[in-house]
């Protein structure tokens, strides 16, 4: 996630049309920066409250932050003026020949496109402080007490981390945002059995994860992977690979040449891995806002809103043969 933004400029109560919100983003072009004035807070509060949503929402991510750093991203401008994005799925082309000439007749071919949405929901949490509260901390010089700004970024974060595993559950006119585990061209494997348990041993576990990486080699998708478990398996993989062994099941996967990394979500169902493919034909992230604060008053002045928002979507792809890059073991 990004760091605090200290440049973003502060604008007056004038220059958006006072403490309305819906009127603040008209007048801006739905720029974000219009909602962070210094009519409300001072630039020392919004540094305390950025600072905690910032740090909050780094601690809660995963597998959206593993995107994040591969570069797997495609940034939206104007996210909260953009109600759904297309891009093409794209077919193969059939395999080349061969020939002494290379002239003998071919088959004609050429690559198919179908065009696929994704709506560009919001991720948020509201919370709102008092006038009077904000007026005890300015005059008796203490700090803001940003722990509601924080708990709103886990919240926030949380979320994001659900969506990418889980979907959001969000359909609009047909197009529906998925997950990892619910993505309908994703391959599924069938587990062994429950790797928490005793009698599925560590090269059980092992075999299942080979499984996952030749249902996605099957479909030409080669690696690099990362693989995400459910919380409930992950101490198991801390165990002895095998009896009196010196490596875990742990390492004795990260020792498979195609994966670079394993890790566990508490957002993955019970009883559940992923396998991912880290390129962008398989997934990347629709950015159009990280985590940001932004506030508004109402009652007079007397109450102060917030809301932690973001526009952060896994966007899922595939190849028009239904071919993926995601394995799903359950």
């Amino acid at each position: 996630m990004s760091k605090v933004n200290l440049d973003a400029t502060i604008q007056t109560p004038q220059q958006i049309g006072g403490n309305n919100a819906f009127l603040a983003l008209l007048a801006s072009g739905m720029d974000v920066n219009s909602l962070r004035t210094n009519d409300v807070l001072q630039t020392r509060e919004w540094l305390q409250f950025d600072t905690a949503v910032v740090e909050a929402s780094q601690m809660r991510l995963s597998g959206i932050a593993d995107l994040m750093a591969a570069n797997l991203t495609y940034n939206v401008p104007n996210a909260l003026g953009t109600t759904v994005i297309q891009w093409d799925d794209v077919s193969h082309m059939q395999e080349a020949e061969q020939s002494m000439d290379g002239i003998s007749r071919e088959q004609n071919d050429r690559i198919e496109f179908n065009a696929s949405s994704l709506p560009v929901y919001i991720t948020s949490k509201d919370f709102r402080i008092n006038l009077r509260t904000l007026e005890a901390s300015r005059r008796l010089g203490q700090p803001l007490d940003t722990t509601q700004a924080s708990d709103a970024s886990r919240r926030v974060s949380e979320k994001l981390e659900k969506g990418l595993f889980q979907g959001p559950g969000i359909t609009i006119s047909g197009n529906t945002a998925y997950g990892y585990t619910n993505f309908p061209q994703r391959n599924t494997v069938a587990k062994i059995g429950d790797w928490a348990l005793a009698t599925v041993a560590g090269t059980d576990i092992v075999s299942d994860v080979i499984k996952m990486i030749a249902a996605a080699q099957a479909d030409f998708y080669f690696g690099p992977y990362h693989l995400y478990v459910s919380q409930d398996w992950w101490n198991r993989l801390q165990d002895d690979y095998k009896t009196y062994s010196d490596v875990t099941i742990l390492q004795r996967i990260s020792a498979l040449n195609e994966v670079t990394a394993v890790k566990t979500s508490g957002q993955l169902p019970a009883q559940t891995a992923i396998l991912v493919q880290m390129t962008n034909d398989v997934v990347d992230l629709v950015v159009g806002q990280e985590p940001t604060n932004v506030v508004w008053g109402s009652e007079g002045g007397f109450i102060i809103h917030m809301k932690v928002f973001s526009i952060i979507i896994p966007r899922l792809k595939f190849h028009q043969d239904a071919r993926s890059g995601i394995v799903h073991l359950s």
